[in-house]
């Protein structure tokens, strides 16, 4: 193992102990006091469910590591109702577009809580017609496509230990919730969820999905996923080729992410949002208004006519991330978001983020790089068990 790796082992076994300091890190010893069991049961409990255990508990999962199943032991941290208040609290930042922990529970994030308790194909966060909310004998307002107080008050319910979030989620076909305007076909995990419209579909030219599900769920911002040398015969009318008037500019810059971005995108052409009634809209076979304004601004390039879109990312700088065979083209935002949470590159970015919320960092070193690449293989293999991923990561972060 290289010294690096050496070190950042180091570092996560001092950091779980509570003893890293930036001190500490400048004299770094090479060795490190093993971890007792008893800290290990202490540490996966804390970073499961964001609480200390009771001696009971600990007694329980350190049982099962001295018999050699730390994984088993992760499961049962997982079993009390602290970690979908981990999770709901992880979940939150993917709702909105400021990436704010603090707003309340949603319909996407509900759903993210769901598909990670029931141990779900976490690949419907992106393809499924579901959607998560409260149990019909808990006291909350109904729910409503055109407001969050169903999901406020059950938040609220949750806090005041009224109920959990373990016992009050039901799941339910999100194309037959009452007064919902998407038939089947049009429905895709979270991104059709009324918070998803809200947060990304209002205003703009739809863009702010592609970004954001990219940011989400494959772990790239647009600067990492531009690509000059990608096509651009997908670039809509309203990007100008002579920007200040400066055509170089565009070569150099607006080509990278615009050619990435607008031909994928093009599968939410029939999406918007309502800010008046708090809705999503969706026209079938009709592009939205927005989607072909400013097309003054080029008139020679692509002009969306249906929500047709091409995976461009699946060729060029950007086709490291294994999407899945095909021919990386489809009709509608259900088919793009299989084509994307087929990805190798889905798989890894939930590890990544398992990692970030039991390991408290990103994984850095050669070693963490390793790990995720190996967890994502098992997280694969375990159809997508998004428990599976966090057990695995915590496992390596108690190491």
């Amino acid at each position: 193992m290289s010294s690096l790796n050496t070190t950042g082992t180091m570092v996560r076994k001092l950091s779980k102990m509570g003893t890293l300091s930036v001190a500490c890190m400048l004299g770094l010893s090479t060795t490190v006091m093993a971890t007792t069991p008893d800290d290990t049961a202490k540490f996966i409990w804390n970073r499961l469910t964001g609480t200390d255990a009771t001696i009971a508990q600990r007694n329980q999962l350190k049982e099962l590591i001295e018999a050699g199943d730390v994984t088993g032991a992760a499961f049962l941290a997982m079993e009390d109702p602290g970690f979908l208040d981990t999770v709901n609290r992880w979940a939150k930042p993917w709702s909105n577009p400021d990436k704010n922990p603090e707003v309340a529970t949603n319909d996407f994030v509900a759903t993210v809580i769901g598909l990670v308790r029931d141990e779900l194909n976490f690949q419907q966060v992106l393809t499924g017609d579901v959607v998560y909310t409260a149990n019909d004998n808990i006291t909350v307002a109904p729910y409503s496509i055109s407001n969050n107080d169903h999901y406020e008050q059950l938040e609220d319910s949750v806090k005041r230990g009224q109920t959990t979030f373990k016992d009050a989620l039901v799941l339910r076909s999100q194309s037959q919730l009452s007064d919902n305007v998407l038939p089947s076909n049009a429905v895709a995990g979270v991104l059709t969820t009324r918070a998803a419209a809200q947060a990304f579909l209002q205003a703009g030219t739809n863009r702010a999905m592609f970004a954001a599900t990219m940011d989400n769920f494959i772990c790239k911002d647009m600067e990492s996923l531009g690509d000059a040398g990608g096509p651009a015969n997908g670039i809509r009318q309203d990007v100008s080729r002579n920007p200040a008037n400066d055509p170089s500019f565009y070569l150099t810059y607006c080509i990278k992410c615009h050619s990435q971005m607008d031909a994928n995108v093009a599968a939410f052409n029939y999406y918007d949002y309502d800010d008046e009634n708090g809705r999503i809209v969706y026209t079938n076979g009709q592009i939205r208004p927005k989607i072909t304004r400013d097309s003054s601004n080029y008139p020679a390039g692509k002009r969306y006519t249906n929500d047709q879109w091409t995976n461009t990312m699946a060729f060029g700088a950007n086709m490291t991330m294994q999407f899945p065979q095909g021919e990386h083209t489809g009709a509608g935002a259900k088919s793009w978001a299989r084509e994307m949470a087929g990805s190798r590159e889905f798989a890894v970015c939930q590890v990544k983020k398992a990692f970030k919320s039991t390991c408290l960092t990103d994984p850095k070193t050669g070693e963490d790089l390793a790990a995720v690449e190996r967890i994502a293989d098992s997280f694969i293999q375990s159809g997508y068990n998004m428990k599976s991923a966090f057990a695995e990561t915590v496992q390596y972060c108690a190491q």
